[in-house]
């Protein structure tokens, strides 16, 4: 029986070396591309040798390098140029270049065209009662993957953390999946916001561990998208649709208890003296009516929303509220928007004598009362005089 031959692996064929003339005639091509003729190509290079030369060694970058491919793969059918110009055309889509899909009556003609790059993208999550969120950055590449930047911004604080990296575009996908998984109730917004609200975070801390992320994505952002002037939810509210004037003690509770508003709530131990302190009042020896009593808690109340909020803080909410608005905007939720913008600019007015700003007085009384709630838990108490003591503090 006779043995079949093992078939041997041809190696690659060197590329033919050029004559002397070819290669003056290649030298004069490439030192004047703007001034190939495509109609009259295959009579200045009228040597396949030369043609795949010539392909090889088109720049990259050179505007003229499209056309150039293109006249060559219509002059020249054989499979040695039709191999190169394909290789070339690798080369040029690695680098952003592509020749789409010619129409009907210009496929005799391709024209080459520079891939558009995919626009980048920013999603910001709602802010929780301590000033934190979300901020994620999508940056697509044309032909390199997405990069993303990602973390935590506080507006008191600062960049808490801030991640940056460059990712395959399954990898991209599979690290967003997870990121609004884990922050639920995330919108997309423009790159200005996101770089205004970024540029904030950062300028209260500066360059340290945690912003060492930002900092490699900061020069893109601030050149491409800079920080607004305004907060962008008056481009999608107006002034008479939030005016303050609509706000009753019904819609602050029914802004309060939507789900993206449960933190907001004084710091623990910020309320608990205020508890202590109106406990006292209510057991007083002194304070002898319930008018009495009641009168003195309110002016505890009042005295801590003043001294809880001072001008800076209520600066801070305001800014906040407006945010909210902007979440709850892009939501589809268009009341909660309108009374979080007018929740918001209530806060321009001052108080009186006779009354402090009604929504820092809820949220007050929802903390108080968390903190009263928490404190019967953890004694196991079920005396129902623990429940007067909860009117009091929450009438």
């Amino acid at each position: 029986m006779r043995k079949k031959k093992k078939l041997q692996k041809k190696s690659a064929e060197p590329s033919p070396t050029l004559s002397s003339e070819e290669k003056a005639l290649l030298e004069n091509l490439l030192a004047d591309l703007p001034g190939v003729d495509p109609s009259t190509f295959k009579e200045q290079s009228p040597s396949l040798r030369v043609a795949c030369a010539l392909v090889e060694s088109l720049p990259v970058r050179s505007p003229e390098t499209p056309r150039i491919l293109s006249a060559v793969s219509e002059s020249f059918e054989q499979k040695e140029v039709q191999k190169a110009v394909k290789k070339a055309l690798f080369r040029l889509r690695q680098s952003g270049v592509t020749l789409p899909e010619p129409d009907a009556e210009d496929a005799a003609h391709p024209v080459f065209k520079k891939l558009e790059q995919p626009e980048a993208a920013a999603y910001l999550g709602p802010i929780d009662g301590m000033g934190s969120r979300a901020v994620f950055l999508s940056i697509p590449q044309v032909s390199k993957g997405v990069d993303l930047g990602m973390g935590i911004i506080n507006d008191e604080q600062g960049i808490l953390e801030f991640l940056f990296g460059r990712y395959s575009r399954k990898q991209a996908r599979e690290v967003e999946e997870i990121f609004f998984d884990r922050v639920p109730h995330i919108v997309k917004a423009t790159l200005s916001h996101a770089a205004t609200l970024l540029e904030r975070a950062y300028a209260h801390k500066g360059a340290d561990e945690s912003a060492r992320g930002y900092l490699q994505l900061r020069p893109w952002l601030l050149k491409k998208a800079p920080p607004l002037d305004r907060p962008p939810v008056y481009d999608l509210l107006s002034l008479e649709e939030a005016s303050p004037s609509i706000l009753t003690e019904s819609q602050i509770q029914k802004l309060l208890d939507h789900e993206l508003m449960a933190t907001w709530i004084v710091d623990l131990e910020e309320s608990k003296p205020i508890v202590e302190e109106i406990i006292k009042a209510e057991e007083s020896p002194i304070l002898v009516s319930q008018g009495q009593r009641l009168e003195r808690i309110k002016q505890i109340k009042d005295g801590s929303i003043l001294k809880l909020y001072p001008d800076s803080k209520r600066a801070l909410v305001k800014a906040r509220m407006e945010e909210m608005a902007y979440i709850f905007f892009k939501k589809g939720e268009e009341t909660h928007a309108r009374l979080s913008l007018a929740a918001g600019l209530l806060l321009d007015e001052k108080d009186s004598p006779l009354r402090v700003n009604p929504f820092l007085k809820a949220i007050l009384d929802r903390s108080l009362h968390m903190v009263l709630q928490a404190s019967r838990e953890a004694e196991g108490s079920t005396d129902t005089g623990s429940d007067s003591s909860s009117r009091i503090i929450v009438p």
